[in-house]
């Protein structure tokens, strides 16, 4: 992360929280946010935005609780009802387009890949194909 910030690179991070993989909820959460301040752009889903904020609420005030100053955007995923944006400035959300779930596995980082613009999962739809779903 070092060597990455210091060749002046964007800073992603989801923490992808999969309790099982650890030895208590407790470490899971110290891990975790031990690197936070180092992210420029976080993403969460609203299952960790619970856990990390150990609240039961998924709002403005959870989320933001969360922010730190060299923060440049925090997204909150809200599976089927959409995202919650947040930057120094303003916040807002923004509603999913209907489509017929096959499969959720990778869709976290399929998000954060299309908002950088980078990613290679063939799973993806391309350009035109969002275009086109866009138009619709």
């Amino acid at each position: 992360m070092e060597v990455a910030r210091d060749a002046g690179a964007l800073l992603s991070y989801d923490p992808n929280l999969r309790l099982p993989l650890w030895p208590s909820p407790e470490e899971a959460r110290e891990q975790i946010m031990s690197i936070w301040d180092e992210a420029d752009v976080i993403k969460v889903s609203d299952v960790e935005l619970e856990f990390l904020t150990k609240s039961d609420k998924i709002d403005d005030a959870s989320a933001l609780s969360l922010w730190h100053p060299n923060l440049k955007l925090l997204l909150v995923t809200l599976g089927d009802h959409g995202c919650r944006y947040y930057t120094k400035n303003f916040h807002g959300a923004v509603e999913v387009f209907p489509v017929k779930t096959v499969d959720t596995t990778g869709a976290g980082d399929s998000f954060v890949g299309a908002l950088l613009f980078k990613g290679a999962t063939p799973a993806l739809p391309t350009e035109a194909e969002v275009v086109t779903l866009l138009k619709a």
